[in-house]
């Protein structure tokens, strides 16, 4: 008689993820040379359709004063998988364009992001929350 109780398969948690919605959306983006090896989960910036870097300064930029002000916003992406980016040319990978991350399981290189980078990752369509493991 067969065994009604054996493993069939296995399945890794996904731990980036807060919320299933709304619906994480993938693309393939291109990233600069030279960055080591970075991990699924980085968030990573640059011109739309540019190569990317790993976000290493403030993403919202607030301006003030009088006179013509030029403002760039940065098209913003989540690794949705480990990457070397090794030092020779540069190289695609997939990542998120959208959906509702862990705040705490996002990363970048040195930088602190700040309450005004959460918002405009929001603005993008990356939402985040806080949560306890």
């Amino acid at each position: 008689m067969a065994d009604l109780y054996e493993q069939v398969g296995t399945c890794e948690r996904n731990d980036i993820f807060a919320s299933a919605t709304p619906t994480a959306h993938v693309a393939t983006v291109k990233l600069a040379e030279g960055q080591g090896a970075l991990a699924r989960g980085t968030l990573v910036s640059g011109a739309a359709g540019g190569e990317l870097t790993v976000v290493a300064s403030a993403l919202a930029i607030t301006a003030s004063g009088s006179g013509s002000i030029t403002v760039t916003s940065p098209a913003v992406y989540v690794l949705a998988e480990d990457v070397d980016t090794g030092s020779e040319d540069a190289v695609c990978a997939t990542a998120y364009v959208s959906g509702h991350f862990r705040r705490e399981a996002l990363a970048t290189k040195s930088y602190a992001m700040t309450a005004a980078d959460w918002q405009y990752l929001r603005t993008q369509g990356i939402l985040t929350t806080g949560s306890i493991d």
